[in-house]
């Protein structure tokens, strides 16, 4: 299978953030769930692999999967008393991070 993708254009930017967005949601209400002693990891999206994929990551990859992990793992879960999160800050920050792995790996 072929991991190269095209130069990452502003359409792709913008999916990608979108996507990683909704995992950042999606992780802190499955984080919520956890919390409350309720397995919900079958509802997890891995929307990771359409994230690597168009960032052109191999998704086999375990440091880019352990990077991603690590971050999603830092959100606080969503809780009622929880106050919101700046999901696009979050989402921004940890696509700075994969393009520095991936400028890092293209080296």
């Amino acid at each position: 299978m072929n991991y190269n993708t095209p130069p990452l254009s502003s359409g792709n930017e913008w999916l990608i953030l979108y996507l990683i967005k909704e995992d950042i949601k999606s992780n802190q209400l499955i984080n919520g769930f956890s919390n409350m002693l309720i397995d919900a990891s079958a509802y997890i999206l891995d929307l990771h692999v359409l994230v690597f994929h168009l960032m052109g990551f191999n998704p086999r990859l375990d440091s880019i999967y352990e990077e991603y992990f690590e971050f999603m793992r830092k959100i606080p879960p969503f809780t009622e008393e929880s106050s919101p999160i700046d999901v696009d800050r979050l989402a921004h920050e940890l696509y700075a991070k994969l393009l520095k792995v991936k400028r890092s790996m293209d080296e």
